[in-house]
């Protein structure tokens, strides 16, 4: 029992133990610390202001340009792909147009020789080699018809160096012709080869053989420097279109990657601003919050 007087106050009562707030010094440096948070952020958050509006005016362009920069991204890999694919086509026939000429060249060489051995020996070996190889050379002029044919409808250009006219049927009205009388009179000895070849063999060797000699090999150089070397041209010029193509996809998947970087530079500088704007905004509140309370305590203080 706690006597009467005792330590826990007057007339015996026990004093209930009180829990004050925290003093005055706690406050003040609460206090001043808000106020150096305030001085802090302030300036930061002007900084932040002003370089926010400088994006701010520049973002619908590079809201632009991403899109744009992106759209062709998007479109020119499969631009790069058809090109590709037309670019190993067209060379693969020109491979195979060149393959053609060479043969045609060589199989009229054959023809020729033959046909002169067999008129002038009678061997019927020289025969057998021309009926041979006879069949090979129509076989080879139909294929280069068919590749000039393909060749033209990628570059119908190429019409003008042989005058405005169809390429394929320019080939076959010269070349092709010369090598069908060729092939006549060849065909009108090999015929003849055991037995009165002599008869037929100065038709191998007159002016309407050689002349028809000149324009199938005139054809065949024709046709090797103008649609060869021009397709080759175009093939050249358009694998630099495709190396540029190339390259645009690069820079184009640099500039989304810088313009991507500006966006988020912008949104972070704009984020900080706004969570500096809410705590100077807090900090204020709690600074006319205090300065408000200290007044209204002097206030009652002094009634």
């Amino acid at each position: 029992r706690i006597p009467p007087g005792g330590r826990c106050g007057r007339g015996g009562g026990a004093r209930k133990k009180v829990y004050k707030r925290p003093t005055s010094c706690f406050g003040k440096l609460a206090e001043a610390l808000s106020v150096r948070d305030f001085f802090v952020r302030a300036p930061r958050f002007k900084r932040r202001e002003r370089s926010m509006r400088f994006l701010r005016g520049w973002m619908p362009w590079v809201v632009l340009m991403s899109n744009v920069v992106a759209l062709g991204c998007v479109l020119s890999p499969p631009f790069i792909q058809m090109e590709t694919e037309d670019m190993v086509r067209m060379g693969h026939t020109l491979r195979e147009l060149s393959e053609l000429v060479s043969e045609i060249q060589y199989y009229d060489e054959v023809l020729t020789s033959s046909a002169r051995l067999c008129a002038l020996t009678g061997d019927l070996r020289w025969m057998s080699r021309y009926l041979i190889n006879v069949g090979h050379i129509d076989s080879a002029i139909n294929g280069v018809v068919s590749r000039i044919e393909e060749v033209q409808k990628k570059y119908p250009q190429m019409t003008e160096r042989f005058g405005g006219v169809n390429i394929a049927e320019f080939f076959l009205d010269t070349t092709d012709a010369a090598n069908r009388k060729l092939i006549d009179l060849e065909s009108a000895v090999v015929d003849n080869c055991t037995h009165a070849a002599i008869h037929y063999r100065d038709s191998l060797f007159n002016d309407e053989y050689n002349t028809n000699k000149v324009i199938l090999l005139e054809g065949l150089d024709k046709l090797s420097k103008d649609v060869i070397q021009n397709v080759e041209e175009q093939e050249t010029a358009n694998l630099e279109t495709v190396t540029v193509s190339y390259f645009w996809v690069v820079v184009s998947l640099i500039a989304v990657r810088g313009l991507s970087g500006l966006l988020f530079v912008y949104y972070y500088i704009k984020y900080n601003w706004l969570e500096d704007k809410v705590k100077i905004v807090t900090v204020k509140k709690a600074i006319e919050d205090t300065l408000n309370a200290q007044s209204s305590s002097k206030q009652k203080g002094s009634k």
